[in-house]
């Protein structure tokens, strides 16, 4: 069983460019949620992050409604998935040349029994909390982590990679191209009472992974909704004033009856 909320808010941006939707029927069955953030700065990013969202959704709920695959089937479902969202972007930039050059990114958390799948594309994170630690689940396809690696083996000063102006640059991303990388769990993670599963745009970043630690820590024992609401108090109180759009989807693991 599982408790769901979702935050979503706009930030300091002219307009909205995440989209988000749910394919759970209730807090027993097998279900998924979609996520996207349209590219900011790009054209269109909403409407990409649109029709991605709309295209996973239809697919993977015609597919669920046709009875839950084994495990080893549910990476290719999300992979096709993924691809056929990034078509339909096609498509649309073929009959909309003022959409040139809109993309997306993506995650796809699968939630089957106890049992958690994902499929995602660009740097929006997909988090996992147990007992106190935090961990993300999926690949980051961004500058990030190359930063990273170069100060941890100290080619780069710490704080200059922190603070690089390419550093949230996406190395993969839905454009109706060829998508560099998708990131497609090759085994699901075993999910236990009081876990809590995190899909967020990147919006949520501009609080540190232990300030969302810290977060989880203290609220643990509360709701989704109340975990949801802390995480965006935190986004707010900060008042960052470059603010991403921030998009949070919280599932908390229920005891079983």
């Amino acid at each position: 069983m599982y408790d769901i909320a979702a935050v979503i808010d706009q930030g300091k941006r002219e307009r909205q460019e995440d989209a988000l939707a749910f394919g759970l029927h209730d807090d027993r069955s097998p279900g998924f949620i979609v996520l996207a953030d349209g590219m900011g700065g790009h054209a269109a990013g909403s409407t990409a992050s649109g029709i991605a969202v709309a295209s996973v959704h239809d697919e993977l709920a015609d597919a669920l409604d046709a009875g839950l695959p084994e495990d080893d089937k549910i990476a290719n479902l999300l992979h096709s998935a993924t691809l056929r969202a990034n078509t339909s972007i096609a498509q649309y930039v073929a009959f909309n040349q003022e959409a040139e050059g809109m993309g997306t990114t993506i995650v796809v958390p699968l939630l089957t029994k106890d049992k958690l799948h994902w499929a995602s594309v660009g740097d929006s994170p997909l988090y996992h909390y147990r007992n106190g630690s935090l961990t993300r689940l999926n690949e980051d396809h961004s500058m990030a982590p190359a930063f990273d690696f170069l100060a941890e083996v100290g080619l780069m000063d710490e704080e200059v990679a922190l603070f690089h102006p390419d550093r949230n640059c996406l190395t993969s991303a839905l454009v109706g191209e060829d998508i560099p990388k998708i990131d497609v769990s090759s085994l699901p993670v075993q999910l236990q009472p009081d876990d809590v599963i995190l899909a967020c745009s990147d919006g949520l970043l501009f609080i540190s992974d232990e300030e969302i630690l810290n977060i989880l820590d203290a609220h643990k024992s509360e709701d989704s909704t109340a975990i949801s609401d802390a995480l965006l108090a935190e986004i707010k109180e900060l008042d960052h004033p470059a603010q991403d759009n921030v998009s949070i989807v919280v599932v908390k693991v229920l005891k079983p009856d």
